[in-house]
């Protein structure tokens, strides 16, 4: 389908004969005068390939190159991803675009077909701007902007954090209502307690008071004074009656009830009387209704007035105080919305992106403080504003803004500490607003034990002491600290009868503001150091993995392949852009890199190879310096640079196209501008719109980021990765996601960015591997091979060749014509494996495999002896001797120039064999495919799994 169509449809040999373009014959000779220029190209590995319709054709073409003297030849059939690109309207579009033809031509003229593409549209070099880096400053401005960029599209966090302490600044202060500013006398801490008589009862509560019996209790009997009371009593004739009454009525009965004749009723004889009274209060109820008793027993006025002690504890105390600790609960609490979007770049690996692109940590942190600097200014600025307008009791309230400034510094770099470590922007925000709400109620509740039960006389120092340490490593217990200074709770500010003089003073606000500025210079320091991924200097004298220093084991060594080998020879004595050398990264107890070495030099492109888990990405983060090398011997140079001493120059020279797509709250243009500024690009409009174009992204400039497809989303990284002209560029599988088409463009961005540098392509796709680099290596924790395409396929691939028939009845062939073939096939071929699990059952279709000739008969074997004319056997006598239906082949030299030459001649021979017998047989279709770069792939890594 393309553009919602159905295009074609059929057996994948059937479209790969119709539509696959064709085969091609490729060969790293030089070509032959008898062949027309416009018979070959020359592809991106530099091999001339010449194209054919038919595997008819084919054989006719590479019969010519062999009279011609061409000796190695290789063969390539159509693929099914051919048969798309060929049938594939996006694609023509591509193709289009890349050679600038307007859209009114391509409608007048044909559009170019896949092979016209790949053959005829040359790939432009990118001429784009080289970064020049940026200082310090520069990258502390670009920064800023990007943050203040990203505001527009992620305002509600910063709303909620100035919303929250300033609306919880403006209710809390009515707490102060009524409140009078504490002085320094020492009765400004006594409360003044309530005076508890009759009279004030009979006011607020009204008096009720249940006596009895009648017979020893008369009303007119009471003192003068009391007889104002007579209608509040209330006459109960028994025991039974008085409790009942009690029960009935104990919210109203005040302050007590009398029953004079307790044991007298029971058992006929005068007792103590019975006194019943209220004790969810204070004791002035038992003792006012002592007196009512006493003074009708003793017929004598009473006049009694209860009151407690004054406490050191005035009554407002505990308004204040709410005051103090629900601000600094909701100043704890807005701090923790400044931990969301690091926590968000951290875990989108946006942050390391920004590192492996030149930026630098100091001017990060420095940026991202000043930016959310100015909401803590607001606050800070709005809350002191209120608490000043709304009451005229705090001490020095300018001071109050500059702590409540300093907290949220302090607490800024602490939040952003946390964010290195949380799971979550969740767990970021609860971490921090959680763990500053937890250090300030410690604060409080050892403050509160402190004024309750510290001596009056060690109260202050015990206090300072407790700021003095709990303060040092909690910027909300300074906080809450500087908020009990300014109500001058506990008389804090006290220095004898008077309130300390300067504001500034140490146990005023001064500890305060040196603790905070401490703690914001120490929580940077922290980070810049984390980001750097620098060892303590003490530690780094003590590596972690003592027996990954050394590699001199000789058994070790002789283990390594010849190439490695010679690989770490040549790279340790080279001047290649990117020298890989001795990479080690131990994860506990597993390896997950061991001893890689690999150099790779200015225009060059290296494909590293490797199943998952083979350590490809993690030795890409080694060359970033993402990760720190288990071995004391492991380094990388970016053109000289170490990576391990001086990792922030080297990576100024790196361009990174990462694993995972990157994208942070920004349009594609703007993200492209965002890196071409921090690397330095002197014309950033310019390199973005370049790049936009190389890479097919022209059409997205002003799409958001996260809206583009997956596969775009990759042309983004691949972007980003060359838009500041890096010396040294790893693209970490930057293909995923990409359909062939987005794939091809790809690729020719690629191609045109290669000059002068070092590039290195870990993929899957091994055709996007042969296609793209120059060498390849293929690692699974440790180098495997190493060399170029071509050379890897000679050495571990070249054995066989993949046939693939279709019969031309296709499904409806039956199971008598497909014996036949396969009969046929068995006889006709040496060396073949036949891949028939589902016949008879397979449709119609046969796949086998056969093997090479070098494969069959090895160099040196007792057939390579002279023949009777004292001459070595050519290949092509062999090739008559074995018929023209046979394709065994036994090599008789061990010159390698006529293994190439039989190698060539027995591709011809299959060709002339199954063309000959296709009619005859009933054959519809057939491919003929030489192994490839992925049975090279799966043949090292399955050799080096079964030692």
């Amino acid at each position: 389908m393309s553009k919602g169509r159905l295009i074609v449809q059929g057996s994948a040999p059937e479209l790969k004969h119709r539509y696959g373009g064709g085969y091609r014959i490729m060969s790293s000779e030089t070509q032959p005068q008898s062949m027309r220029e416009a018979e070959c190209i020359e592809n991106a590995n530099g091999q001339l390939v010449y194209t054919a319709a038919s595997s008819a054709e084919a054989c006719e073409i590479a019969k010519r190159l062999r009279r011609d003297g061409v000796n190695e030849l290789y063969l390539a059939g159509p693929s099914i991803e051919d048969v798309f690109l060929e049938v594939s309207q996006e694609f023509r579009d591509e193709i289009s675009e890349s050679s600038n033809t307007a859209s009114s031509q391509s409608s007048e003229k044909e559009s170019p077909t896949y092979q016209q593409s790949e053959t005829s549209l040359p790939t432009k070099a990118l001429e784009i701007a080289s970064g020049k880096g940026t200082s310090l400053f520069k990258q502390t401005w670009i920064l800023f902007r990007k943050r203040l960029l990203i505001l527009g599209r992620n305002w509600l966090p910063y709303l909620c954090a100035v919303v929250i302490p300033v609306a919880t600044g403006g209710l809390t202060t009515m707490f102060l209502s009524g409140f009078q500013r504490l002085l320094c006398s020492r009765g400004e801490l006594a409360n003044n307690p309530r005076v508890l008589s009759l009279l004030t009862l009979e006011a607020f509560w009204g008096i009720l008071v249940p006596v009895g019996p009648p017979a020893a209790f008369q009303p007119t009997s009471l003192p003068a004074d009391y007889l104002q009371f007579v209608d509040r009593l209330r006459i109960q004739y028994t025991l039974g009656d008085f409790n009942n009454y009690i029960a009935d009525n104990f919210r109203d009965v005040v302050p007590g009830g009398l029953y004079l004749d307790y044991n007298g009723e029971a058992a006929g004889v005068a007792s103590a009387p019975l006194l019943a009274y209220r004790i969810n209060g204070n004791l002035g109820y038992s003792a006012l209704a002592k007196t009512v008793m006493d003074s009708y027993l003793m017929n004598t006025t009473i006049d009694a007035d209860f009151s407690t002690f004054a406490l050191p504890f005035i009554g407002s105390t505990g308004d204040s105080l709410q005051l103090v600790i629900y601000t600094g609960l909701a100043m704890s609490a807005y701090i923790g919305f400044f931990a969301l979007y690091p926590t968000f770049e951290r875990r989108s690996n946006i942050r390391a992106l920004h590192y492996s692109n030149g930026l630098r940590p100091a001017p990060l942190w420095l940026a991202y403080g000043l930016f959310d600097a100015l909401f803590v200014a607001l606050v800070a600025i709005i809350t002191t504003s209120i608490f000043t307008s709304m009451a005229d009791v705090w001490f020095a309230p300018s001071y109050l803004g500059v702590v409540f400034f300093l907290f949220g510094i302090a607490s800024i770099y602490l939040a952003y500490i946390i964010s290195l470590f949380a799971t979550t922007q969740l767990a970021a925000f609860a971490f921090v607003a959680g763990g500053q709400a937890i250090f300030l109620l410690i604060y409080f509740l050892l403050y509160l034990v402190l004024i309750t039960f510290a001596d009056a006389e060690t109260l202050l120092t015990n206090l300072n002491t407790l700021q003095y340490t709990l303060g040092l490593i909690s910027p909300s217990g300074n906080l809450l600290r500087v908020l009990l200074v300014s109500l001058n709770q506990s008389q804090v500010l006290c220095r004898g009868q008077s309130i300390v003089s300067y504001p500034g003073d140490f146990d005023a606000y001064g500890c305060p503001i040196l603790y905070l500025t401490l703690q914001a210079i120490c929580f940077y320091i922290f980070l810049v150091w984390h980001d750097n991924g620098k060892p303590f200097p003490l530690l780094s004298m003590f590596p972690r993995n003592k027996e990954l220093a050394t590699h001199d084991d000789e058994s070790a060594i002789k283990s390594i392949p010849v190439d490695v080998r010679d690989e770490t020879a040549r790279v340790e004595n080279s001047d290649d852009k990117l020298k890989v050398l001795h990479l080690e990264k131990m994860f506990k107890r597993y390896k997950a890199v061991d001893n890689v070495t690999f150099g790779v030099a200015a225009g060059e492109k290296l494909a590293l190879l490797g199943p998952n888990g083979a350590g490809k990405t993690t030795t890409l983060s080694l060359i970033r310096g993402d990760l720190r090398p288990s071995s004391r011997i492991s380094d990388v140079h970016i053109s000289g640079l170490s990576i391990r001493k001086d990792q922030l120059a080297a990576r100024r020279l790196l361009g990174v196209c990462p694993q995972f797509n990157t994208m942070d709250l920004m349009t594609v243009h703007e993200h492209l501008a965002f890196y071409a500024r921090a690397r330095g690009v002197p014309d950033v409009h310019s390199n973005v719109a370049k790049v936009m174009q190389a890479v097919g992204l022209a059409p997205y400039g002003k799409r958001m980021t996260a809206k583009l497809s997956g596969g775009n989303q990759r042309k983004l990284s691949l972007a980003t990765a060359i838009i500041g002209n890096p010396t040294v560029l790893l693209l970490d599988e930057p293909s995923t996601g990409m359909d062939a088409v987005a794939m091809r463009v790809m690729w020719k961005a690629v191609r045109a960015i290669c000059a002068g540098r070092a590039i290195i392509i870990t993929t899957h796709s091994m055709e996007e591997a042969s296609t793209l680099s120059d060498r390849t290596a293929i690692v699974d924790q440790r180098l495997l091979t190493i060399d170029t395409t071509s050379e890897l396929t000679k050495r571990h691939g070249a054995g066989f060749y993949h046939v693939h028939i279709v019969l031309a009845n296709g499904p409806a062939s039956t199971t008598e014509e497909m014996q036949k073939v396969r009969d046929w096939v068995a006889t006709s071929f040496k060396g073949v494996t036949m891949h028939d699990r589902l016949f008879p059952d397979s449709r119609g279709q046969l796949r086998f495999q056969i093997t090479t000739v070098a494969n069959q008969v090895p160099i040196g074997t007792a057939s390579s002896e002279p023949s009777s004319s004292g001459e070595s056997a050519s290949a092509e006598d062999e090739l008559e001797k074995s018929g023209s239906d046979s394709i065994g082949i036994a090599l008789t030299t061990t010159d390698n120039s006529p293994v190439k030459t039989a190698a060539s001649d027995q591709l011809i021979t299959m060709l002339d064999t199954l063309e000959s017998a296709k009619e005859r047989l009933g054959i519809g279709y057939y491919t003929i495919g030489q192994a490839t770069l992925e049975d090279v792939f799966l043949d090292v890594i399955s050799r080096n799994r079964a030692l």
